[in-house]
């Protein structure tokens, strides 16, 4: 599943099972797609199962992502937003999240300076309360950027402080370096709100 339209002033939302979902349920869904962005938009959000969520409230359940996500975001026009996550690109309503896993690479490339930029190996960026249990993320998590704002492990930021994360694990790799018990710091955005303890 791919987006290469050329619309500079719209918002895209790419998704494995949906672009922008405003459900309050979904379980046991699975996507095997892979999923890119390749537009020329202002905004760009791309999810292995939703490039955005909204609505009034969110249960995730045992929703899994087993290909490659990627922003490949290499045009000319000046981005503002640019967000990749392995399940979620943006999660914008209350969410609980159980028994979710991502094994595909999480890929961002972008070329436009001054972009605010997050990706994620489960989430790109959450803003609402975010539950998380019983959750991994199995990928190499990347960017091309030398300088970016929030990118991590498992979330590239966490805005709500009332979150919380429990029994989640992370495999593979995070910026060429091998996840291990030692460096979990590396699941969080550096400037994220919210930090696992």
């Amino acid at each position: 599943l791919s987006n290469a339209g050329n619309n500079a002033d719209a918002g895209i939302r790419v998704g494995g099972i949906g672009g922008h979902i405003n459900a309050t349920m979904m379980k046991n869904c699975t996507n095997y797609a892979v999923v890119s962005d390749q537009s020329n938009s202002l905004c760009g959000y791309v999810g292995g199962i939703a490039g955005r969520t909204g609505g009034s409230g969110l249960t995730m359940t045992n929703c899994d992502n087993r290909a490659a996500v990627s922003g490949l975001f290499n045009h000319s026009t000046a981005r503002r937003e640019l967000a990749v996550g392995g399940l979620i690109g943006v999660n914008a309503v209350a969410n609980t999240m159980a028994d979710c896993d991502n094994t595909g690479n999480v890929t961002q490339s972008n070329t436009t300076a001054g972009t605010i930029e997050y990706v994620g190996g489960l989430v790109a960026y959450s803003s609402p309360k975010l539950t998380v249990s019983n959750c991994s993320s199995n990928a190499t998590v990347s960017t091309t950027r030398t300088v970016y704002t929030y990118v991590g492990a498992l979330f590239g930021r966490i805005y709500a402080k009332d979150s919380s994360v429990s029994s989640t694990k992370v495999y593979g790799t995070f910026e060429e370096t091998e996840l291990n018990a030692d460096n979990l710091a590396l699941c969080y955005g550096v400037s994220s709100e919210f930090k696992a303890t």
